[in-house]
């Protein structure tokens, strides 16, 4: 599979593909293009605008994925151990969309789930036993939600 460090060539394969009507390769290589600018996709797409706006919405879908990560999660409130487990999560986040999406690249779940492993350590000894919970639980809906993430073609 395509992995370039910067989408460039995932996104020359993308262009050529939709241009040429090879929706399974539009399909593989749009996951590696989920944090790639928009201005620059429209340069590759130019003359195919509908191709353009389907890969937005496809991007779009990785966003709201990105949006579970900063939303607020709830706890039993009497838990003190919650909130410094999610601020060490948020402080290994990058600070910007692209870098969220960037974690997403080639949708996997890989990268997120360091994250949730190597705070895990702050909810231990945890006297209310629902933030280990809380945990599994929004690791998991993120991993779901990327697992259920719809392909490229379904866009158009």
């Amino acid at each position: 599979m395509v992995k370039d460090s910067d989408g460039a060539t995932a996104a020359t394969y993308f262009a050529y593909a939709v241009k040429f009507g090879y929706l399974e390769v539009a399909d593989a290589v749009a996951p590696f293009m989920i944090d790639i600018d928009i201005d620059f996709m429209y340069g590759r797409l130019k003359g195919y605008e509908m191709a353009c706006l389907a890969w937005m919405r496809y991007r779009e879908q990785f966003v709201k994925i990105t949006n579970m990560l900063t939303e607020r999660r709830s706890v039993p409130p009497r838990c003190k151990m919650w909130a410094p487990y999610v601020d060490g999560i948020r402080s290994k986040l990058p600070m910007k969309v692209e870098g969220h999406l960037r974690l997403l690249r080639g949708a996997s779940f890989t990268r997120l789930e360091m994250i949730f492993k190597e705070n895990a350590y702050l909810l231990r000894g945890c006297p209310c036993g629902g933030c280990l919970e809380a945990r599994i639980n929004w690791s998991r809906d993120c991993k779901e939600a990327l697992s259920t993430a719809k392909p490229f073609n379904s866009f158009l």
